[in-house]
């Protein structure tokens, strides 16, 4: 059971990472982020400035309330959420779009559409395993503790 925490710890650590160092790469950067926004052909012109602010700070948001264990089950549902608009965003640039602009910025600069959207099935395959093994570590406290547990 001890090993099986220190493995979910580690994992939520790497999703903390995936998600905390774009937001914050992409705040920090957010007028290069913004510029590349509007080359995508998948994006409205009138959201990229929303957007190169809302990307980040939900990234940071979600990264840091990953931290809070009591948050963790419903954070990791945004997670998926999140994780989830990015993939079809990619199926969209890898199927639809003429023109595909640059993936990203800093650390995943070089790194291809195709590879972004290998990247994201694995961290979205992650996260529903995590997602699962946070219900039954709930659900085995809450039967230890003799509450009954809530669909």
């Amino acid at each position: 059971m001890k090993r099986d925490k220190t493995i979910n710890e580690i994992m939520i650590i790497l999703l903390i990472a995936a998600y905390g160092y774009p937001g914050v790469d992409k705040l920090i950067s957010r007028k290069k982020f913004n510029a590349q926004l509007d080359f995508s052909p998948l994006i409205p012109e009138w959201s990229t400035t929303i957007l190169s602010w809302v990307v980040p700070l939900t990234l940071i948001a979600i990264a840091g309330l990953l931290c809070i264990k009591p948050l963790r089950e419903r954070v990791l549902r945004l997670y998926i959420a999140v994780i989830g608009s990015f993939t079809l965003y990619i199926i969209g640039i890898l199927t639809i779009a003429k023109f595909k602009p640059c993936t990203c910025i800093g650390f995943s600069e070089s790194i291809t559409w195709t590879w972004q959207l290998v990247m994201n099935a694995v961290l979205l395959l992650l996260v529903i395993l995590l997602l699962k093994e946070e219900r039954k570590q709930r659900k085995n406290l809450l039967q230890q503790t003799g509450y009954a547990l809530s669909p």
